[in-house]
């Protein structure tokens, strides 16, 4: 279910990485409490993966969170509530830190790309009034008066975001890039993150290739076996991958393609000396 909503191409995916990542958390950790010892010694080998990518801080990618916390039905309070539950209150603490700072660094970039494009075009505004009898020294001392103002109002952009209320979390028909549309005149530059970070897509590869090992069988070079040589191929791995006995797969392989060649050869010729009766 995480594979299919993760290979979505024709709807926003990045706002449902972190729920579906504390989904995933949730129930390793109850399956590692499960009283059957099947289930716990897979879902141990499946947390120890889990921790080796989530588990450090230093291995996780930040901008994953902020583009949940840009989802304006859940925004950090929701990131902020799952840490609590899963972590203790300084972790906890630390992380939710994280995730606002990274939005607070985007958020001053595309600030800054923003006062440079309005000085070029304040810049174009006194090229094109030269002729007109203004003081163009007033103009200009005005105008950097506003970028200021407008600089200062545009700082609390994120904290006015966070602070206001969140929509309906149940509200699972929400267009969220819409919303931010609608909401663009409000968040002047926030929107602008957000139709960015939102339209990240969280994998490029199609939920059935993603537990097919036909890719690591059909090789460029191996392209043209058969389906029942493929079939074999994969059976074998299998077999020989659980065996105890040390094997050369490699010099297996090139056994079955042999015989496959000569299977062809000799079954052609077979097929000839029929037709010829």
């Amino acid at each position: 279910m995480v594979t299919l909503r993760f290979s979505g191409s024709l709807h926003v995916t990045s706002n449902s990485f972190f729920n579906e990542l504390i989904y995933m958390h949730t129930n390793l950790l109850q399956l590692c409490k499960n009283k059957d010892s099947i289930l716990i010694g897979m879902a141990m080998k499946m947390m120890l993966k889990f921790e080796k990518y989530w588990g450090c801080e230093g291995n996780q990618n930040f901008l994953l969170y902020v583009a949940n916390v840009l989802d304006p039905r859940f925004k950090l309070k929701y990131v902020k509530f799952c840490f609590g539950d899963l972590y203790d209150y300084d972790k906890a603490q630390l992380l939710t830190n994280k995730v606002k700072d990274t939005l607070m660094s985007l958020y001053e970039f595309y600030l800054k790309i923003d006062e440079v494009v309005d000085n070029n075009r304040h810049k174009q505004d006194v090229n094109a009034i030269d002729d007109v009898e203004v003081d163009v020294n007033t103009l200009a001392r005005f105008k950097r008066h506003l970028l200021e103002v407008d600089s200062v109002e545009n700082k609390n952009e994120v904290e006015r975001y966070l602070i206001e209320g969140c929509e309906d979390p149940n509200d699972d028909k929400l267009d969220i890039l819409g919303w931010w549309k609608s909401n663009a005149l409000k968040y002047k530059i926030l929107s602008k993150v957000a139709q960015h970070v939102l339209a990240i897509p969280i994998s490029t590869v199609a939920s059935e290739s993603a537990f097919s090992t036909g890719g690591r069988v059909l090789d460029q070079f191996r392209s043209s076996l058969s389906p029942a040589t493929v079939q074999a191929l994969i059976c074998c791995q299998n077999w020989l991958h659980h065996g105890s006995i040390p094997t050369d797969i490699r010099s297996l392989i090139n056994d079955l393609e042999t015989y496959e060649n000569l299977e062809s050869e000799f079954g052609g010729k077979l097929h000839l000396v029929t037709d010829d009766n």
